[in-house]
């Protein structure tokens, strides 16, 4: 029901605010891979100058580590996930649109990550079709790859901008029951 104007202005005066919630996960994404690069280089020189038990033992340390940062990563994507839409729709600064979508998602960490898998699931089956048909046009060759691959690029294109829209659609309605208490 909103006209374009209207969300050009929403969008206008939550630009800002966006940004900075943009950089603000720039900024943690590169310390934590940092940090893991840092971690890794360390494990990999220990390693390289210890007996083959301690190498073994570091290796395993390693992959320990790595699979407990991407747990953390999962767990923390899940209780960020209204992070933006906290900026849009209650046009609120990143770090108290931050906190809002920890508040909210605390105690609804399964219902949430359900709905981003499912929701991954969707966008998965729909690109599928599309990626065949590019995969079928380069197996044929010749004029039939191009114009395969074309046809699969618009129309997955077309598709993923429909997703996309359901997926915001369902996360802003997710959003506003949670918020209710729903």
């Amino acid at each position: 029901q909103a006209s374009v104007s209207a969300l050009w202005s929403v969008g206008g005066k939550t630009f800002g605010a966006l940004i900075s919630g943009t950089l603000v996960s720039l900024g943690g994404l590169a310390a934590v891979t940092l940090i893991g690069v840092l971690l890794a280089t360390v494990l990999a020189a220990i390693g390289r100058v210890s007996p083959g038990w301690v190498s073994t033992l570091i290796a395993v340390i390693g992959v320990v580590l790595a699979l407990c940062g991407v747990a953390a990563m999962v767990w923390l994507l899940v209780r960020l996930s209204f992070w933006f839409i906290a900026i849009v729709v209650e046009r609120l600064g990143p770090i108290a649109a931050l906190k809002r979508s920890f508040r909210i998602t605390r105690g609804r960490w399964w219902p949430i990550a359900g709905l981003g898998l499912l929701m991954g699931l969707i966008s998965y089956g729909v690109w599928l079709p599309f990626g065949l048909l590019e995969w079928i046009g380069n197996q044929i060759g010749g004029a039939m790859a191009a114009a395969l691959g074309i046809t699969g690029n618009i129309l997955g294109f077309v598709a993923s901008l429909f997703v996309g829209f359901a997926m915001l659609a369902a996360y802003i309605r997710f959003y506003e029951d949670a918020k209710a208490g729903s």
